[in-house]
């Protein structure tokens, strides 16, 4: 399948998502393939939703805080962040691209973890996304990617579950967040 097919076929699939029609799934695709994972476990569903306050309450007006928005990037993948925080929107009918990202969480769950920690890390530094943040319920631990360089990050440091995390623009809690056994 080439990349053109892809593209219309993952559309396909999100449409009918966005019809109500795929409730159970997540698709991406990534680096010319069409991922679809299971809907995410209640924890993964908490952790985003209270990172996603936590990011909301700490950007300035102009930012904008988002779950599982799709951002096209410039390989043509578009993976579909737990949280994203944009600096800008597209125009009404374009799509977000990776220059309006400023940051990407990703919720690792333990049955695509290499996702994030392979796939996505290459691909977010690659299209030059500034911060990238890795949270694992099943580890307890946190992985902060900072200053992209064409396939890799300059800069990681690692949290453990009850530490605030320093991003450039914000501070996220993590004491209370679930784990996954």
């Amino acid at each position: 399948m080439d990349q053109t097919q892809i593209a219309r076929v993952a559309e396909e699939l999100y449409q009918e998502m966005e019809r109500g029609e795929r409730p159970e799934l997540k698709i991406e695709t990534l680096a010319g393939q069409i991922v679809m994972q299971a809907a995410p476990s209640w924890q993964n569903s908490f952790i985003a939703s209270r990172v996603e306050r936590q990011l909301a309450a700490a950007y300035e007006p102009g930012s904008y805080v988002l779950q599982e928005a799709g951002v096209l990037l410039p390989d043509g993948s578009e993976p579909r962040p737990d949280v994203v925080v944009l600096h800008g929107l597209p125009a009404s009918n374009g799509r977000l691209t990776a220059d309006l990202v400023d940051v990407v969480v990703e919720v690792a769950s333990q049955s695509n973890s290499d996702n994030n920690y392979v796939t996505k890390r290459r691909l977010y530094a690659a299209a030059g996304i500034p911060e990238y943040l890795i949270i694992d319920p099943g580890k307890g631990v946190c992985t902060y990617l900072a200053k992209p360089r064409h396939e890799g990050w300059a800069s990681m440091t690692g949290y453990d579950f009850g530490e605030a995390i320093k991003l450039a623009g914000a501070v996220i809690e993590t004491s209370g967040l679930p784990r996954v056994s």
